[in-house]
């Protein structure tokens, strides 16, 4: 399965835009990573995650998506 980074990010901020408006960019992060845990293939989290510590993700995320690879970093680290 090859999806591009661009599209993943899409995808990621499509579901966040789906959660709930008043929610803080923290909780939509918990919920988008479970989202993501539940119905992304492990590949498309794993090209997330390193889009996301990379030079040119790191600053390019949103607030949600930034604490979406957040929680999917802590995730891991406890698997």
């Amino acid at each position: 399965m090859s999806v591009s980074i661009d599209k993943l990010i899409r995808m990621a901020e499509q579901i966040s835009a789906n959660i709930s408006i008043d929610e803080d960019s923290q909780h939509k992060g918990e919920k988008l990573a479970l989202h993501m845990q539940k119905f992304w293939d492990p590949r498309m989290r794993q090209n997330f995650l390193e889009y996301a510590r990379s030079e040119s993700g790191a600053g390019a995320l949103s607030p949600a998506l930034a604490a979406a690879a957040e929680h999917l970093s802590a995730d891991n680290a406890g698997a």
